[in-house]
């Protein structure tokens, strides 16, 4: 249950991190449109940095798991299948703010 908890919080931690790394780089984001790239472009730069910030997690977490001698296959492979999924999780909410960014809006980089 508190295993749960913390999964929920780390979750939101970091949903929030990356809502807030998309507000702080609207600007940038916005030099990218006027250099021709789209939408789509920036969302798949903020899909790599989550898949990043995943595989230094996974890292992390099997020098973790290998120093306290509890590596199993079968846990390895549930580990790596839920890490996918839950990075995709982890971009939806980035994934729809940044569809509903208008050009305009980027250019401008308001905050």
């Amino acid at each position: 249950m508190i295993s749960i908890i913390i999964l929920l919080f780390v979750s939101l931690s970091i949903i929030q991190f990356m809502m807030n790394s998309i507000q702080n780089r609207k600007r940038e984001f916005g030099i990218y449109i006027l250099n021709g790239g789209r939408i789509v472009d920036i969302s798949k730069i903020v899909l790599y940095e989550i898949i990043i910030y995943m595989v230094v997690a996974l890292t992390v977490l099997f020098a973790i798991v290998n120093a306290l001698n509890i590596f199993n296959l079968n846990t390895t492979l549930i580990i790596i299948g839920l890490t996918i999924v839950y990075s995709f999780i982890t971009f939806l909410l980035p994934y729809k703010k940044i569809k509903n960014f208008e050009v305009k809006e980027l250019i401008k980089g308001d905050e």
